[in-house]
């Protein structure tokens, strides 16, 4: 009776740990933040959207427009349009990022 009940203690911590286990291994992180905090996430995500004249973020605005959406911006997200500028790398956000990295 007790090897059953060993045995079932062992198979219900074995099924128990394989989900624990992978849903450890779907966690996205980097050295510098959670995957929201990436620049290009930031720069692609909803959050500068108003900085563009088309839904793609192909066109800026002019410049006079992209500072007045950035001083209306909460200062948190100032913050981590600086910090995104500063780690971009992609060719299509260096105009706005010049702009910003100004202010």
């Amino acid at each position: 009776m007790k090897f059953k009940l060993i045995v079932l203690a062992a198979l219900s911590l074995g099924l128990a740990g394989a989900p624990i286990a992978s849903a450890q291994n779907n966690t996205r992180t980097s050295s510098t933040g959670s995957a929201e905090t990436d620049a290009s996430h930031f720069l692609s995500g909803p959050g500068t959207e108003d900085f563009f004249t088309d839904e793609n973020k192909r066109t800026l605005k002019s410049e006079d427009e992209v500072k007045k959406t950035y001083e209306a911006m909460n200062k948190d997200d100032q913050a981590k349009l600086k910090a995104a500028c500063a780690a971009n790398q992609e060719s299509r956000f260096s105009n706005l990022c010049k702009i910003v990295s100004a202010m």
